[in-house]
């Protein structure tokens, strides 16, 4: 049995080269489907929007993200990177919103990260070359990146191949990432408002900027050339006049732009595009636009699982029915032996999912329901990444599976959950990714298929795809008396905490943080007697 995927389409967008439009297929050498077929915006936001946006009185007619201090500096491209710049300075303007901010993140670490490995697995690109708007997004939400600067000063592209790039430096990981459609104007301004600023697209010619004002307008009816570019939105103007533009649009309105063309180019960088762009925000040539709602501090006491890097590059709504259920296989570390938050990416917005921890057995996940243990339910609140924070769960096994259960919406066929797949455009592979045994597994007619072996059986493709479903996993806190922090409270704890009283060993603050036995603020051999009394059951 063949089938045929339903595409998101994913366009490169550079300043100075032409926009790929991407066909994807589900076998290499099925047709190209036309943009028609693509899906635009989940039916959550045309709903919402159509009820009319409770937030719209809330927002004010005028914004700027600069203005404020939210905007990182203006900086300079050199290759056809501006896919890399428009995502860096969104994430850079968000550590900023959020009091983050350390220092400006290296393009080149992004850019090298992004193009293909010696395996022949990633992004079909050579560095400096065009990218794409989802390899940012896998990136980012691997924690591979974003670096700062500062800790790769003077990186230039032929330093390291894809293979030999470090990977360990970044310090925040994005853990949810919200999708933005321009049938939505005010959730655009209210993540600009949220995030200090928002990652987008849109086509650019020369003919249609006015370089009098600074200000860009491509009509619906253009049909010169043109080429797709990058960029962060920081702020808009409700009234900024449609007399501004070099062709004028029917209303007022623009958004403020952060380019990536240096700070001697438009206004010391800055420039106005319309809200009546033809190509901006487009729903199918540029996607995903998107703000990125939440960032973890990357510590030596938290770890991230996961089975890809990539993220998600298709959504998986090959099951027809009620319900998708996934899962994710895990080794877990000993250490990390705490489920602090599961990250999973969709498009069904507006959908009911369930979290689930799922024992192995016989290698497998469990298919035994009744041994599985709900972690969380909700509702998808929006299409993109979404994180489920929560409470701790002690991981009990040093194997087992994260499950996601998403429901389908009414009216619509099947769920989808993201899934890191590869893709082809105009015939020619964008993506390529050979999917491993024994990572992922879905649920199908009630059995449960490791995914290699469904995209084989069932959809005729021996390449498939692993689902993009990470664990956050933390240490266990540690016990109170256990001064020593090997995980048993015995005499040597007792000891340890007398020689720090005695000045001769001198303790961490989390090693503090458990002597304090009686809670008084003061570590004193009151402490030590209690600790004592602990180690004799008194």
């Amino acid at each position: 049995m063949r089938y045929k995927k339903l595409l998101s389409s994913i366009i490169s967008v550079t300043a100075v080269c032409a926009v790929l439009v991407s066909a994807l297929s589900f076998s290499a050498s099925a047709a190209e489907i036309d943009e028609e077929e693509l899906i635009s915006a989940p039916q959550a936001v045309l709903d919402s929007v159509s009820e009319g946006n409770t937030e719209s009185s809330s927002l004010p007619s005028t914004y700027s993200s600069v203005d404020l201090g939210y905007v990182s500096s203006i900086k300079e491209q050199l290759y056809n990177d501006c896919w890399v710049y428009g995502a860096l300075g969104t994430l850079e303007s968000t550590l900023l919103k959020n009091d983050l901010y350390i220092g400006d993140m290296s393009v080149n670490h992004a850019n090298i990260w992004g193009s293909t490995r010696s395996s022949g697995k990633g992004w079909v690109r050579r560095t400096g070359e065009a990218g794409r708007a989802k390899i940012m997004l896998g990136y980012l939400t691997s924690w591979q990146g974003a670096v700062l600067d500062s800790k790769l000063p003077g990186l230039e592209l032929t330093d390291f191949t894809p293979d030999e790039l470090p990977t360990g430096l970044a310090d925040f990981g994005v853990t949810s990432i919200k999708y933005l459609y321009r049938e939505d104007a005010d959730s655009i301004k209210q993540a600009i408002m949220e995030s200090g600023g928002i990652s987008t697209y849109y086509s650019n010619s020369v003919n249609c900027f006015n370089y009098d004002t600074n200000s860009f307008y491509m009509s619906p009816d253009y049909a010169d050339s043109y080429m797709g570019h990058a960029i962060e939105i920081v702020g808009w103007d409700d009234n900024y006049s449609a007399e501004n533009f070099k062709e004028t649009p029917s209303e007022n309105g623009a958004w403020l732009v952060k380019n990536s063309w240096g700070d001697d180019w438009g206004i010391n960088g800055f420039f106005w595009i319309s809200y009546e762009d033809r190509d901006l925000f487009h729903p199918t040539k540029y996607t995903p636009s998107y703000q990125i709602k939440s960032i973890d501090k990357i510590t030596e006491d938290t770890k991230l699982l996961q089975n890809e890097i990539y993220g998600a590059t298709y959504e998986f709504n090959y099951i027809k029915g009620d319900e998708l259920t996934a899962f994710e296989s895990f080794d877990f570390d000993s250490d990390y032996n705490v489920l602090d938050k599961v990250v999973f990416e969709t498009t069904s917005q507006g959908a009911d999912y369930k979290i689930y921890y799922v024992p192995d057995k016989d290698g497998v996940p469990d298919s035994d329901e009744s041994n599985w243990t709900e972690l969380y339910s909700s509702t998808v609140e929006y299409a993109g990444y979404i994180c489920a924070d929560f409470d701790d769960f002690e991981i009990p096994d040093s194997s087992g599976n994260v499950a996601i259960r998403i429901s389908a919406l009414p009216g619509a066929e099947s769920a989808s959950l993201g899934v890191c797949e590869w893709l082809t455009s105009g015939g020619k592979f964008t993506f390529k990714y050979q999917t491993e045994k024994d990572l992922s597994y879905v649920m199908d007619n009630g059995k449960i298929y490791d995914t290699k072996d469904w995209y084989s059986e069932i959809g005729d493709d021996n390449m498939g795809g692993t689902f993009s479903i990470k664990a956050i996993t933390k240490k266990s806190a540690p016990k109170p008396g256990d001064v020593d922090l090997n995980g048993i409270v015995d005499i040597n704890d007792a000891t340890l905490l007398q020689k720090h009283i005695a000045l001769i060993v001198k303790l961490e603050d989390k090693a503090l943080s458990v002597s304090d036995m009686n809670g008084d603020g003061y570590i004193t051999i009151s402490d030590v007697t209690l600790i004592q009394q602990m180690i004799a059951e008194i």
